[in-house]
């Protein structure tokens, strides 16, 4: 079922983005046709539903894998404010990093999962935030007592933040907001995602 719904909707995504680039190159005075920047705008909101229903029923179904591998965490927080960083200037917000305290050049991860785990959480925050808000990216370090160099990393904003009454179904699959709308399966996921590796 997944590639019977990705594949038609990567097509659209790949087609309007050339129609996008030949209104780039021609140089026209208006630009792309504001109805393409709508159908690209749309058509990548779609499949990231996708993709998270998609990551949520592995994950349900127990077919979610998580490795344990070497990797450097500022690297991946740099992949992850590099991706997201576009969508936050879109919504005139600043997306940084900060590094409160020694971070380890490596730890034993998997660098998938905490790269989709933040990326969730910083799209969540930017889905949220009114303009002209921060959202860091930041760190605590410290040495336990066995030496060792430990970090955590964490996602802030600048936001109104939760009403208490959205807390006990945070991390239900679709939640309710105080609009009358609903949020989507991101924080879901990043639960879901902790838990399975027992907090990376």
């Amino acid at each position: 079922m997944s590639h019977e719904i990705r594949t038609p909707l990567t097509a659209i995504l790949g087609f309007t983005d050339e129609l996008i680039d030949e209104a780039l190159r021609t140089r026209r005075a208006a630009g792309p046709d504001p109805a393409l920047l709508t159908v690209k705008r749309n058509g990548q909101h779609l499949l990231a539903v996708v993709n998270d229903i998609l990551d949520l029923s592995r994950i349900e179904a127990g077919k979610f894998s998580v490795a344990s591998v070497a990797c450097s965490p500022v690297q991946i927080v740099a992949d992850v404010v590099a991706l997201l960083q576009p969508r936050a200037l879109e919504k005139q917000l600043r997306l940084e990093t900060r590094f409160r305290g020694p971070i380890p050049e490596q730890i034993q991860s998997d660098p998938t999962r905490l790269h989709q785990i933040l990326v969730n959480l910083v799209k969540n925050a930017i889905e949220a935030m009114p303009a002209g808000g921060e959202i860091q990216i930041a760190n605590t370090g410290h040495v336990n007592r066995d030496g060792c160099l430990y970090t955590e990393l964490c996602v802030r904003d600048t936001g109104p933040g939760i009403p208490q009454e959205f807390l006990a179904d945070l991390f239900l699959p679709v939640r309710s907001t105080k609009g009358g709308g609903h949020q989507g399966l991101g924080l879901s996921i990043v639960h879901s995602l902790v838990k399975k590796s027992q907090g990376l």
